[in-house]
């Protein structure tokens, strides 16, 4: 049981937080536009880097503790389970959305070896990526959303916005990552959950058939002797004619009470 709770429940430990990863990922991706947009509507001034920041520092907390392996004792690479992710994964996505590898336009920023490259490597380059967004000063946009020329022209720098794009592009292959870590950990859990389980099954027919051989060597065995002991003894004193055992005060208080005396 101490394998499950340190090969299991750390692993599960750890994918529960390196889930978390696409949710940073999307604020990212959310705030950043909105940095663009410049919506005061909904986000007051400097909110939106306010956010933008913070994710960005709890995204980079988060990947320096899994890496340490901080929430399951060792980190992600070091199970075997997702080698194929850690060495020359190719495009990951999850089932039913594999072709999603195919719309990929690869730019300067955004290349081929990039997006086919192991999680950890791509999320560094996220987090360099995004702190050169935040560190460069971002143009501040006055656009009326009430004219579809302004509309327009603000879709387009946000569309074109190289950091932008490459952040949208790239959570993609991450999160596509992320999923497949999670498919393949679930596996690995249901696979050694019935595995533990068996062995669990095994170790309490085994304990519950030593308690009863136990029971019956020190304890039926003996309770029998005593009662074939006690038999005998019953046997004798019907033996023995009451005229006989009255003539003699010491027979009649050890047939009545057990004791010479």
């Amino acid at each position: 049981m101490n394998i499950f709770n340190s090969e299991c429940r750390s692993l599960m430990n750890i994918l529960v937080h390196s889930s978390k990863r696409a949710y940073y990922l999307n604020s990212i991706n959310l705030y950043s536009s909105e940095m663009i947009m410049n919506d005061k509507k909904y986000f007051s001034e400097g909110e939106a880097l306010r956010l933008i920041t913070d994710c960005g520092n709890e995204l980079q907390k988060l990947e320096s503790n899994i890496k340490s392996g901080k929430y399951g004792g060792k980190s992600l690479i070091e199970y075997s389970i997702f080698d194929g992710l850690n060495e020359n994964p190719g495009c990951v996505r999850p089932k039913g959305f594999e072709k999603q590898c195919e719309l990929r336009q690869f730019n300067e920023f955004y290349t081929k070896e990039l997006s086919e490259s192991p999680v950890d490597y791509m999320i560094v380059e996220y987090l360099n990526k995004f702190n050169e967004f935040i560190n460069n000063e971002v143009e501040n946009h006055n656009y009326n959303q009430n004219k579809s020329s302004d509309i327009l022209q603000m879709l387009t720098d946000i569309s074109t916005n190289p950091y932008i794009k490459l952040f949208h592009d790239l959570s993609e292959d991450i999160i596509g990552h992320i999923e497949q870590i999670n498919e393949l950990g679930t596996t690995y859990l249901i696979k050694y959950a019935h595995f533990y389980s068996n062995i669990s099954l095994i170790y309490h027919f085994i304990c519950s058939v030593f308690i009863v051989v136990t029971f019956y060597i020190f304890v039926t065995r003996n309770f029998k002797k005593q009662l074939r002991v006690m038999d005998q003894l019953t046997n004798i004193i019907f033996i023995i004619p009451p005229n006989l055992y009255n003539l003699s005060p010491k027979i009649k208080n050890f047939i009545f009470n057990g004791k010479l005396n």
